[in-house]
């Protein structure tokens, strides 16, 4: 797989050397990178993941969603995975009905991308993928985002109220507009004050506001909870 034939949404399969084996899979986030995927890292091979290594991935990135890979019941980390250029060679496309099926269920990661973020790459000498976790440097990460197709925090579970399905269904528009907008950090219609409030929230683990208008100029606003296990979209009445 080439860095020119890689297209958004294409699932990609961390293989195993010479072997039809994986340790993850993803879609590609961006067309011509294939070394950014969304989707699971195994994490239960070659043996189950510590409780401890689990800690650390949570202290750092909130609560994360573990799903089985395997009939086994193997698990693997929902994640962002940034595959190291040098191994490269060993991500590809598998054909079959496999592949479609985990494609359509997998799609969703591109609309509601997860918070973890880990490098990942091959290693020769144990024939395993090994992750870390994602390297940014410090002139990337200041409390502003500075990419803005990346999630900053967990959303949770999502939720809307009835006035708010109401008015985006009468602005023709979908909730996953403005969960977007909000996840990455655009607060939409809030003063400098508020802004300021939700940058310091997205690392201090207080609540996060964002209020936006939809196309018929509704006011909308999205809250996550201070301990991101829901999200609401809701009008200000309702509040």
């Amino acid at each position: 797989m080439t860095s020119g034939t890689a297209q958004r949404g294409d699932l990609l399969f961390l293989l195993h050397d010479g072997e039809v084996q994986f340790s993850g899979y993803g879609l590609v986030v961006e067309s011509g990178c294939p070394h950014h995927l969304v989707g699971l890292l195994m994490v239960d091979r070659p043996k189950p993941a510590s409780v401890a290594w689990l800690q650390q991935i949570e202290a750092k990135f909130g609560p994360v969603e573990l799903q089985p890979m395997t009939r086994g019941g193997e698990r693997g980390l929902v994640c962002h995975m940034w595959i190291d250029e040098a191994s490269l060679v060993h991500v590809w496309q598998l054909p079959g009905r496999f592949t479609q099926v985990l494609q359509q269920v997998l799609s969703v990661l591109l609309a509601h991308p997860p918070v973890p973020q880990l490098d990942v790459a091959w290693d020769a000498a144990t024939r395993l993928w090994v992750s870390t976790f994602h390297q940014v440097s410090q002139i990337d990460a200041p409390a502003v985002n500075k990419n803005p197709r990346l999630p900053r925090f967990a959303l949770g579970q999502v939720v809307a109220t009835p006035g708010a399905l109401e008015a985006l269904a009468e602005a023709g528009q979908l909730p996953q507009e403005y969960l977007h907008r909000h996840i990455v950090g655009d607060w939409g219609e809030l003063d400098e004050h508020d802004r300021q409030a939700n940058e310091r929230a997205v690392h201090g683990g207080d609540r996060i506001f964002s209020s936006y208008l939809t196309k018929k100029g509704t006011k909308l606003w999205v809250i996550t909870e201070y301990d991101r296990s829901v999200t609401t979209l809701l009008l200000p009445s309702e509040y």
